[in-house]
């Protein structure tokens, strides 16, 4: 095992070119990519349950009034785990949140539970303790567009676009997109800028899932992180570059401006 067994026995996501981090780029895939097993589990369990502890409900937290459903959620992920993985997972609590969080610590996504009912996509429960650079009890309670307020130009150019795709999502699929960039810390949870040089790949896989019968979906993210050792020279490069072609708006926005 490396310094950084984050990014052991894991390929990296190298985007095939570059691209404006704001395109969608989403595409449907089989359902076994979705909460997939991983070899570095134990040091997601380990994040999520360190963070639990230090902020409590600063990452793992409901609306009031919603907590039925996330029993809904928490059924359809068992039944998920269980059909395609093959998973048993035991959920022994009775609240419907600890239930949640129970479930949350079976999968190394966070997740993010959707209102597809209310007048606009609304950010109602989640399990948040790998967050890039934003905060769980900011956003719970607001809409899809006030959620990506800070993303520059994110109204203009995809707020009715991923607002529309969330409220055509029909049961039964599962689509992915992925956005990445440098980081500078090789941490999980990044609440906030940290210090240093750009010295890792840091990628979400990010999928989006509509529970059958209801007016839910599932926006669940998968964090790597790779230190610049773990990719090939080339690789590095590569990436290196992909950043450095981005808007000069989105590198202000990921800490990259040069000035």
């Amino acid at each position: 095992m490396s310094n950084y067994p984050l990014g052991d026995g894991v390929a990296p996501y190298i985007p095939e070119q570059s691209r404006d981090i704001r395109h969608m780029g989403i595409r449907q895939v089989e359902q076994a990519h979705w909460l997939a097993p991983h070899p570095a589990a134990e040091h997601y369990l380990a994040n999520k349950t360190q963070q639990r502890i230090c902020l409590g409900d600063k990452v793992h937290a409901c609306i009031e009034g919603y907590e039925p459903s996330l029993v809904t959620v928490v059924r359809y992920m068992l039944d998920h785990l269980a059909k395609v993985h093959r998973r048993s997972v035991a959920i022994t609590a009775d609240e419907p949140l600890d239930a949640f969080w129970q479930l949350s610590l079976a999968c190394i996504e966070d997740i993010c539970v959707i209102d597809l009912s209310a007048a606009q996509p609304m950010f109602v429960a989640g399990s948040l303790c790998a967050p890039t650079l934003w905060r769980l009890e900011e956003k719970l309670g607001t809409s899809l567009l006030a959620l990506h307020q800070p993303v520059p130009a994110y109204a203009d150019m995809l707020g009715r676009q991923v607002d529309q795709f969330f409220l055509r999502l029909k049961p039964g699929r599962v689509f992915q997109r992925y956005n990445y960039g440098l980081s500078k810390s090789e941490a999980l949870c990044q609440r906030q800028p940290s210090e240093g040089c750009f010295e890792f790949w840091r990628t979400e896989q990010q999928s989006l899932v509509r529970v059958p019968n209801s007016d839910l979906a599932l926006f669940t993210i998968r964090v790597q992180v790779h230190h610049h050792t773990q990719l090939t020279e080339a690789q590095w490069q590569q990436v290196q570059g992909m950043m450095a072609a981005q808007p000069e708006d989105i590198r202000r926005y990921k800490g990259m401006a040069t000035d």
